[in-house]
């Protein structure tokens, strides 16, 4: 909790299921890595290279995602919590479901969004 690893390489090590609550990760090279079950809440991850990364099970409640790379990364199964539109900006080339895309719309403009594709 708190750590402090800006600038850090992804290399040589792992990172899963870690408690990064507040962390600071600014310009860390994490590229294609497996993050699953990481804890972001309040990370500062700011200019972080996470291209192509994993984050399946973790928690980006309030991370500070300004200019990371997020081409490729699979936020399909993380928490993305609040998102305005600087957020969204953000997460540009990240992958998502329909389900969070859905959310997102909803929560940025108030907007009731029906599926269709059931019926």
């Amino acid at each position: 909790m708190g750590a402090s690893m800006p600038h850090t390489r992804g290399l040589g090590f792992t990172m899963q299921r870690s408690n990064l609550f507040a962390a600071n990760l600014v310009g860390a090279v994490l590229a294609n890595t497996d993050l699953t079950g990481c804890r972001f809440t309040e990370a500062v991850l700011r200019g972080a290279d996470l291209r192509s990364s994993v984050f399946d099970g973790c928690e980006l409640l309030g991370a500070d995602l300004y200019a990371a790379k997020l081409d490729g990364a699979d936020l399909r199964g993380a928490a993305l919590g609040p998102c305005d539109l600087d957020r969204l900006r953000a997460m540009k080339g990240a992958i998502i479901t329909t389900l969070q895309a859905r959310d997102i719309v909803i929560e940025l403009s108030g907007v009731t969004v029906i599926d269709n594709s059931t019926g």
